[in-house]
Formats: C-alpha cells, structure tokens, sequence
C-alpha cells in the first residue's frame, strides 16, 4: 500500500509540475536556472571588437533537450529559443545552470524585449562614457529579475527607446 501510495505521490508531483511550467515562462525559474558565467570572459575581451558570440556559442541538442525537459515544456508548444540568462556577451556560461526556454509570443516579456536589455548592458559595459558598469554589476542586473534590469537600464536610464521597447516600458509601469 505505501509503495502505491508512493507512486501516486510521484506522479501528482510530476503532474503538477507540469502544470506550474505549462504555459511559456517569462522569467526562468532560478532553482533551475541560476545563471553561471565564463570567468575566462573578462571585460576586456567581451568589449574587443573581435570578440564575436559566435566563437563561444555551443549548447547542445541534448543540452536543449534538458532544458525543455527540466522546465516541463514540450518545444513545440511554443516558439522558444534556449535563451542564456547571463548573455553570452556578458560572460555568460553555455551550461544548463544558464539556460531556460524563452518565448518569443510572450507579452510583453519575450526573447526580442530581453535582447535588447543584454544589447544595452554590453554597450554599458563596454563604453568608454560615464554611463559605463562594471561586468559584475551587469551580470547581477540581468541574472537577477531581467525586468526589472529592463526598466533600469532601458526605461528609466533617459535613453533613445525603439517603439517596441517604449511600449515594453509602458506595461512594465
């Protein structure tokens, strides 16, 4: 009777768990995803301009796999990318502990709106100007709650919006 009872247990656990993940996450859910950064990735090579994320980018089929498996989404339901939550451009790792199915149809936080927060910290951390971060300070923002890096950085930072992030901007108030 307990083993049953056991199994039962189990089984409404997994059930659940993937009902809590059904629907397309808009943030990651950091007991799954952490977040972990490269520490050979300094500033100095993130802001050279031969540093391109492409020389770095290598997840996985199987990787993707896990990732969708982890969070209980089926990578059909939905147009999703394997997102990494610290940006490869920031010094961001490609381990599993740094990457979560993102949607690109959530609204308004999607994969296009977080884009430009990881565009935005780079050049913050890259610029000579006196708006520059430190690359610690970025990767925190965006492993942390990214919208609310988002508002930070893009919204309230008095900087030139596109229509699309003015908009994003607008529904994060």
């Amino acid at each position: 009777m307990f083993q049953r009872l056991r199994v039962s247990f189990a089984t409404a656990m997994m059930a659940i768990t993937v009902v809590l993940h059904a629907a397309p996450p808009t943030l990651p859910d950091h007991m799954l995803t952490p977040g972990d950064v490269d520490p050979k990735l300094k500033t100095a090579t993130l802001c050279s301009k031969k540093f391109s994320t492409d020389t770095v980018r290598s997840v996985s089929a199987a990787e993707k796999k896990e990732v969708f498996a982890r969070y209980g989404i089926d990578p059909k339901s939905d147009r999703f990318e394997i997102d990494h939550l610290i940006s490869l451009e920031l010094g961001g790792k490609n381990s599993v502990e740094n990457l979560w199915p993102q949607s690109y149809t959530t609204s308004p936080l999607n994969a296009t709106i977080k884009d430009g927060l990881e565009n935005r910290l780079h050049h913050l951390v890259c610029t000579q100007g006196h708006d520059k971060i430190p690359l610690d300070e970025a990767q925190t923002a965006i492993r942390g709650e990214w919208p609310k890096a988002y508002k930070k950085y893009l919204c309230d930072a008095g900087v030139k919006l596109t229509a699309l992030q003015a908009k994003t901007c607008m529904a994060l108030k």
